[in-house]
């Protein structure tokens, strides 16, 4: 089980992690558990704007990482991935701090010879933080058409990523 820190270069792109943000977070494509202690957070809408976060998603057999950032405007800014890259991407979040339920919503938009196409998921899932409150995750199921296909976990990044990861997709 190898835990990463700092850049590195995956496939055709780079992907992203933190010290921090990896903190007790295995980078395994089948694991997904957080072996950090974390606790229910009943946390506002302001604790988890204007960060940057690193997606992981678990869909079928294949795992993909992702630069996202999560703007106050509940709209989310795509960055490097380790899967297929998109010609444009965008998305939007929300969150009901009354029962920590997390939506958010990615269109990725791809190039083929015979036209672009558009893959469209949901996340729904639950807010979480570590005990010492610097670590906030999410984590729930990755919807296409109302029906779970996968699984997600969005980990906080503590450091805001450099601009080359961060380069708005569009």
């Amino acid at each position: 089980m190898a835990f990463v820190s700092g850049f590195g270069k995956v496939g055709r792109s780079n992907w992203i992690s933190s010290e921090r943000a990896v903190r007790g977070f295995s980078k395994s494509s089948r694991e997904f558990g957080v072996r950090a202690i974390v606790v229910r957070a009943s946390l506002d809408r302001e604790r988890i704007w204007n960060k940057s976060y690193q997606l992981d998603e678990l869909e079928d057999k294949d795992s993909t990482t992702t630069a996202l950032y999560l703007n106050r405007d509940g709209t989310v800014d795509c960055g490097s991935t380790t899967g297929p890259v998109p010609k444009l991407a965008s998305g939007e979040w929300d969150l009901d701090p009354k029962n920590n339920r997390f939506m958010m919503k990615l269109t990725r938009t791809f190039e083929q010879d015979t036209g672009d196409y558009e893959v469209k998921r949901t996340y729904d899932g639950e807010m979480y933080m570590s005990k010492d409150e610097e670590l906030i995750n999410f984590e729930g199921k990755l919807i296409l058409r109302d029906f779970p296909v996968g699984y997600f976990k969005m980990i906080s990044a503590s450091d805001d990523l450099p601009e080359e990861h961060m380069r708005a997709l569009g």
